[in-house]
């Protein structure tokens, strides 16, 4: 675990990784601290601090978007709608909220449909996975015709919507043997 920005610094030069790189998986591993009743959270951060994110910053690249652990003692903390590492600024943090799974969501300004007829937070296949610490939203598996109707009915109602003409793609992922049980 990283003990401050300067053994950050000081490790990517000696094994040759980008700080950002360093730092992120500190963060995966470390957590944030978060006074929210969930064992994961999300968020966006928009990476403000040029010293930490050098490489990614020369590439035009400033938003990633964070999935981590909440641990009560970390070194990771929010403040302000910022994300702090110790005393240093990371960068902004937006929409930090529950890591919460659905069963579907929307991606590219909304013209994208992401549909899982999975119900994944059931499933615990894999133990590295992190789908168990999720919250489940995902209540029911989308296998059948009628399921998958009553499915797009809802998401039209959901955001208030004539139809999907506006999508580009509705993008499915495999269903999977717990499912079909």
């Amino acid at each position: 675990m990283l003990k401050n920005v300067k053994h950050l610094i000081e490790l990517s030069g000696k094994y040759n990784i980008p700080t950002e790189d360093l730092l992120l998986l500190d963060l995966n591993l470390s957590g944030v601290k978060l006074k929210l009743q969930s064992r994961r959270v999300r968020f966006e951060l928009e990476s403000t601090n040029k010293d930490i994110f050098s490489l990614s910053h020369s590439r035009n690249i400033f938003n990633f978007y964070l999935a981590i652990p909440t641990v009560d003692r970390s070194p990771y903390f929010f403040k302000n709608g910022s994300l702090f590492f110790n005393s240093h600024v990371i960068g902004k943090a937006r929409g930090v909220t529950e890591d919460f799974c659905d069963s579907s969501y929307p991606r590219r300004g909304g013209t994208v449909l992401n549909i899982n007829p999975n119900a994944r937070t059931s499933c615990r296949g894999c133990k590295f996975c992190y789908t168990v610490f999720q919250v489940p939203r995902d209540k029911e598996c989308i296998l059948s015709d009628d399921k998958l109707r009553n499915f797009l009915e809802n998401w039209i109602k959901k955001f208030d919507i004539a139809n999907l003409s506006h999508l580009m793609q509705i993008a499915r992922l495999k269903a999977k043997e717990h499912c079909l049980n």
